[in-house]
């Protein structure tokens, strides 16, 4: 059974990674943790951080290191978050942590709801019925805002992962011949 908490990096990187794996798993009975690799920003309550209570997130990052070979041909490009910079990739420490913590990783992605690059390519924004641009909001109908969408920027770094669509869960890959 998938039993799965949705969570944010800024959670694991302030609680440690095998606090919240046995939280997660030993006190939850979780199997999963879900990490979302992309949002908007936000004021984020933590109660449980021994670090900060609240949390501001940087608008329209990604939480993971990129692969840029993805992106040389696209028109909208992903930021990657300061902090992954400054406190670690936590979507590689779930991939790398999976057999010590015992949980399988998915993903959670917001990809269109994004400020920062709306207004950056304000021709890719949705419009309301007056004609004005909702820079807060890529356009699914352009063609490189679907491409940003579709690149799979959530496993793009992930070689050795594959990811199953019908669970959202990225699992080792294996060899093909």
């Amino acid at each position: 059974m998938h039993l799965s908490m949705w969570t944010y990096p800024w959670d694991i990187q302030d609680q440690g990674l095998a606090a919240l794996a046995a939280d997660l798993r030993d006190r939850a009975g979780l199997t999963t943790v879900s990490l979302a690799t992309s949002y908007h920003a936000g004021r984020f309550l933590q109660p449980r951080s021994p670090r900060q209570k609240a949390y501001f997130p940087e608008d329209g990052t990604v939480y993971f290191r990129p692969d840029e070979s993805l992106w040389r041909d696209k028109l909208i490009r992903p930021l990657m978050a300061g902090n992954v910079t400054e406190r670690g990739d936590m979507l590689e420490a779930l991939v790398q942590g999976r057999e010590a913590t015992g949980l399988k990783v998915s993903c959670w992605t917001v990809c269109l709801h994004n400020t920062r690059l709306g207004m950056l390519h304000p021709d890719h924004v949705t419009r309301n019925a007056f004609g004005n641009p909702n820079y807060y909001n890529l356009c699914p109908s352009s063609p490189a805002a679907r491409a940003y969408a579709v690149t799979p920027i959530w496993w793009n770094s992930r070689a050795r992962t594959s990811w199953d669509s019908r669970t959202n869960i990225i699992t080792k890959k294996t060899a093909s011949v």
